[in-house]
C-alpha cells in the first residue's frame, strides 16, 4: 500500500513520461501534426497540455508537503537554459545540429 506522498510522486514521474511521450510524438510526426484519434489536438497543444499537468501535480505535491514550498529556482532554470544552448551551439559547430532556431551561429 502506498502512503499519499509515493502516491504523488508516481502521479508526478507518470505526467513526466507524458510529456517525454509527447515531445516523441512530435519529433517523428512534427508539430503541428494532429493524431488520428485526438483531431483537435496538435501535437504542440498535447505538450503543452501535459507539462500544464506537471505543474499541477507539483502543484498538489508542494500542499502535501512533497515538494517545498519554494521548490522552483529561476537562477538554476537559467543555467540549465544556458547549458542547454551552450550544447546546441557546440552541436552545430560539429555539423550535428542544424541552426534552425536559436538567434546566433
Amino acid at each position: 500500500m502506498l502512503t499519499t506522498k509515493e502516491h504523488v510522486l508516481v502521479c508526478l514521474n507518470e505526467e513526466c513520461a507524458e510529456v517525454g511521450k509527447e515531445c516523441d510524438k512530435a519529433l517523428r510526426f512534427g508539430l503541428t501534426d494532429t493524431a488520428p484519434d485526438k483531431k483537435t489536438l496538435t501535437n504542440q497543444e498535447l505538450i503543452v497540455q501535459e507539462l500544464n499537468d506537471v505543474l499541477g501535480t507539483a502543484r498538489l505535491a508542494v500542499e502535501l508537503g512533497v515538494l517545498p514550498v519554494n521548490w522552483q529556482d529561476e537562477k538554476a532554470q537559467e543555467r540549465k537554459r544556458d547549458k542547454i544552448i551552450t550544447n546546441m551551439v557546440y552541436a552545430m559547430n560539429r555539423g550535428t545540429l542544424e541552426n534552425g532556431l536559436l538567434p546566433f551561429p
